[in-house]
């Protein structure tokens, strides 16, 4: 058992673990163009939710139950260029990302979404929000909580937090944004 323990351990020693939103699409952006909503200058909660009003979170829900506002995400400036890079390093892109249950269809969009973007294969996709039991080199993600959870199941890896206006307020050594990559790259 131990060796095929190591087997496994040596297979992701080559996936790069990479979330999808604010990561490399950018829904935030996205949400706050279109609804027009304003966020408090000081943020000190990832979930959205918890900082808007009742109308502005029942306007949300709307809009995330809506297809073509997943089909239409734009990029996250750099994410394209760095996911490049981190192939050409050697490493295997596996998205993992959350669903949005409220609307239909979503995960055959969200891989679509990464097909035409990141030129992705139906399998590079793992849809969970327990993201700590995928294992991989590292971990790309936005969620605070994410990220801890990871390397709690793991304290030999790293977890970088992709710096976004909503995780601001938390403390995390490795942080990270696409002009860093070459700098994770070439320290790994």
């Amino acid at each position: 058992m131990s060796n095929d323990k190591n087997i496994i351990q040596h297979a992701c020693d080559n996936i790069a673990l990479i979330d999808v939103c604010d990561v490399v699409a950018d829904l935030h952006g996205a949400l706050l163009a279109e609804t027009n909503i304003q966020l408090p200058t000081a943020i000190n909660d990832w979930d959205i939710f918890n900082i808007v009003s009742e109308d502005e979170s029942a306007l949300i829900k709307k809009l995330f139950a809506n297809q073509e506002f997943w089909r239409n995400l734009p990029v996250v400036r750099g994410a394209k260029d760095g996911v490049e890079k981190i192939r050409n390093a050697g490493f295997h892109v596996q998205w993992v990302t959350s669903s949005w249950h409220s609307c239909n269809d979503w995960e055959n969009i969200r891989r679509a979404w990464l097909r035409e973007n990141f030129n992705s294969e139906e399998n590079d996709m793992s849809v969970t929000s327990r993201k700590y039991m995928v294992d991989g080199a590292f971990l790309i993600d936005d969620r605070p909580k994410h990220v801890q959870q990871w390397v709690s199941h793991r304290p030999d890896k790293t977890a970088y937090l992709f710096n976004t206006r909503l995780n601001a307020f938390f403390k995390w050594e490795h942080r990270f944004d696409w002009s860093m990559v070459d700098k994770i790259l070439n320290g790994r």
